[in-house]
């Protein structure tokens, strides 16, 4: 059989390894080798999918970059080595050497640009998976990343023709094509969006049906791969009142102010936060507002509380709205903000500005819960979206992959 080369190589958190960890599973139950090649081996190999598969160590850019917040995906790449160009010649070397070390017959990337760059220098067929975050829209100038505020085509524009020409030069050192676009980076063989177009990062034509013309500028969305979770009991303080879910972490910096107004409401308000001391707990817990630092079942909850107030990670929003709960978006960073634009903008809760200080939370809620449309917008969401099926879904994006094997093609 084939060997597939499955790379994560930018971004955090654990969405990247339940993609590729899904995906790779498949592949391997149907005879295929899977190489990963990952940002953080430590914490894949806390994961099932990862057992007794090969694991190496993605190649990582380790300088910190104090830039200003990103306007679209080139800024992004200027944190990881873009901004230089004798680092992004060294990434770029150092994934060609593993890509020849393995060997793959397909490679198969979830936030990994350099990834997709060696593939195409080697020669290789290659595709994309994740959220939209990780595979823009192939346009130019490539969209902004802060779509509240209006910024001219022209400064996107000027932004990715400079790390384009770094890039360029880059390509030149080993001997490659250059790229008439940033947005080439992402122009491969495949493309398998995790999501679905309510929680994708960007607006992007909707593909309609597989034959559509243009399968890279309205690529096909395969919505989230997670299977569903068994219901569990919720520990919600028992103070009478509509119920509110909050995940948010207190690192970030409006968890201290965000505890006291949701308090001063008196609703039963259950806070998951994972980074929560002791004393965090004790400071900011009432009679209404209980913190708890282990995981809670997302499904039961979306089915008993009246609103979540969250950041605005893709699993946690995606498994809440798809249980019918509206949101109350609260982002940290730029994909946060992205994905809450996106989720208020279809009517299915609302934002804070980023930029935005001394923002009143407790509004945000009531709002939510004196307006039912949100609500109502969140359950015919949920509804829409009832028949998915996670397992069909690995399945037709594996049918995918084995149709770019070259044995496939031939």
């Amino acid at each position: 059989m084939s060997r597939v080369f499955c790379a994560w190589e930018l971004g955090g958190g654990t969405g990247h390894l339940h993609f590729l960890g899904a995906i790779g599973q498949a592949l391997r139950a149907r005879g295929h080798d899977i190489t990963y090649v990952l940002k953080d081996l430590v914490t894949a190999s806390r994961f099932s999918a990862f057992s007794d598969a090969q694991l190496l160590q993605a190649p990582l850019y380790n300088r910190v970059s104090h830039l200003p917040p990103a306007i679209n995906y080139a800024e992004t790449l200027n944190r990881v080595g873009y901004l230089d160009v004798d680092a992004l010649t060294t990434l770029i070397g150092a994934w060609r050497e593993l890509l020849r070390l393995v060997g793959p017959d397909l490679v198969l990337a979830d936030h990994s640009p350099t990834a997709l760059i060696a593939a195409r220098l080697e020669n290789l067929p290659a595709a994309t998976v994740g959220s939209g975050f990780s595979s823009p829209p192939r346009v130019s100038p490539m969209p902004g990343m802060q779509p509240w505020r209006d910024i001219p085509a022209d400064v996107l524009l000027k932004s990715e023709d400079a790390v384009l020409g770094r890039l360029n030069q880059a390509l030149d050192r080993h001997g490659g094509a250059r790229l008439q676009g940033l947005s080439d980076i992402f122009d491969q063989d495949g493309t398998f969006l995790c999501v679905l177009p309510e929680f994708d990062h960007y607006d992007r034509p909707v593909r309609e049906g597989p034959a559509a013309p243009d399968a890279r500028a309205a690529p096909e969305y395969f919505g989230p791969l997670d299977l569903p979770s068994d219901g569990g009991e919720i520990p919600w303080p028992s103070v009478a009142g509509d119920r509110v879910f909050v995940y948010y972490r207190t690192s970030y910096p409006h968890f201290g102010s965000l505890m006291g107004q949701l308090a001063a409401l008196g609703l039963p308000t259950l806070v998951v936060a994972d980074d929560a001391s002791p004393a965090a707990i004790a400071r900011f817990s009432t009679d209404s507002l209980h913190i708890v630092t282990g995981q809670v079942d997302l499904d039961a909850v979306a089915r008993t509380c009246r609103v979540a107030v969250v950041a605005g990670g893709l699993g946690g929003t995606t498994r809440l709205a798809l249980g019918g709960c509206p949101l109350v978006m609260l982002p940290v960073v730029v994909e946060q903000s992205q994905l809450a634009y996106r989720v208020a903008r279809a009517g299915l809760g609302v934002m804070m500005i980023p930029e935005k200080e001394n923002n009143d939370f407790g509004a945000l809620v009531r709002r939510v819960l004196e307006r039912p449309e949100f609500a109502e917008r969140a359950r015919a969401v949920a509804q829409r979206y009832s028949g998915l099926d996670p397992a069909r879904q690995i399945s037709a994006i594996v049918d995918r992959c084995e149709s770019l094997l070259p044995s496939q093609k031939s």
